[in-house]
């Protein structure tokens, strides 16, 4: 039986019924985000057809497991949700290729002929992409996070929808919106939008601006020496840097100690031999490295403590001059010879 509702998006409410269709009147949504970064990638670029989507999907360890959990089950927990103009499957995709793995290893049992579905109607790409975020950004079906960033980028720059409203609809944070698509525009510029298993590395690498938005000594160094992109993503191609964590846990290091990244920048050592000669130089011990934020701490706040110091009798001025008095007598009692 048919039964009519609405769905709100974007503050309006799109029409939806609820419905059992032939699994074969159904297609595939070639812009769902697993769809176009997993697939359509490995040939070339091009929109897949029906058949290559469904090969790729059902040879997929998930779709496999999908497909026995809803055998076990008797059938769908959750609905597919459906274009009613097209018959798109814009959010299911798996399961619409799950049942189909059913249908043909069970031709015989009616039961997974059909597949239940939610229609949703008269809807625009951009209702239909709200829809898709709704689900998968705020709801608890999450994509990875490079579709995510892959999805919120298009978002932006084919719906036009600025991170901030982005932020708002899918109650994700304008910061971190603004990072996956700052990192997915970085892997497009470097010809990288098509490796999905490198995204942690160059997450890693982009998204190192402090807490208080400040650029880290990475994006500093980014940004004195525009050749580092090249050289990193070289260096992620060719596996000569092993994990994302030593990208994110070491590079910082290596920018610090200014010999070691210059040699480094002009190809003399790898990305290996150059964490040893930092490790070698005693930079990376703990009292250096917290030394050397609160020295760069010290700095980036002189100002706003000699503005401190210089106020009149207040009391937090007494307490910010008690604890660099404080700090000076400590130092005094440093051998620093």
């Amino acid at each position: 039986m048919i039964q009519k509702e609405t769905l709100p998006v974007r503050k309006k409410n799109l029409e939806i019924t609820r419905d059992e269709i032939e699994i074969e009147k159904l297609k595939f949504y070639p812009e769902n985000p697993r769809v176009y970064d997993s697939i359509r990638f490995k040939i070339g670029g091009r929109t897949p057809t029906e058949k290559e989507i469904e090969n790729a999907l059902i040879e997929t360890e998930d779709v496999q497991a999908l497909a026995k959990d809803i055998k076990g089950n008797g059938g769908l927990t959750d609905p597919v949700i459906v274009r009613q103009e097209t018959f798109e499957v814009v959010e299911g995709n798996r399961r619409l290729a799950a049942y189909r793995q059913l249908r043909k290893d069970n031709s015989s049992d009616p039961k997974w002929k059909k597949i239940r579905c939610i229609l949703v109607h008269d809807a625009t790409d951009s209702d239909i992409n709200s829809v898709l975020g709704q689900y998968h950004l705020k709801g608890k079906k999450e994509w990875k996070p490079y579709e995510q960033a892959g999805f919120i980028y298009r978002r932006q720059t084919l719906d036009k929808i600025s991170p901030k409203e982005i932020s708002k609809e899918f109650g994700i944070t304008p910061n971190k919106a603004e990072r996956f698509i700052e990192v997915y525009s970085f892997m497009q510029k470097h010809g990288e939008s098509k490796e999905f298993d490198r995204w942690s590395y160059y997450y890693s690498y982009i998204n190192t601006r402090t807490t208080k938005g400040k650029n880290s000594s990475v994006s500093k160094a980014r940004e004195k020496n525009p050749e580092l992109d090249k050289i990193i993503v070289e260096k992620i191609r060719n596996k000569e840097i092993k994990t994302a964590m030593h990208l994110r846990d070491r590079l910082p290091h290596i920018v610090a100690s200014r010999k070691v990244f210059n040699a480094f920048l002009r190809g003399e050592s790898t990305f290996d031999e150059a964490w040893s000669r930092v490790e070698n130089s005693g930079s990376t011990n703990d009292y250096v490295v917290r030394l050397k934020r609160f020295r760069d701490w010290l700095a980036d706040n002189e100002k706003k403590i000699k503005k401190e110091l210089g106020k009149e009798k207040d009391e937090t001025r007494d307490k910010v001059r008690f604890e660099v008095n404080k700090i000076k007598t400590i130092i005094k009692n440093f051998k620093t010879d």
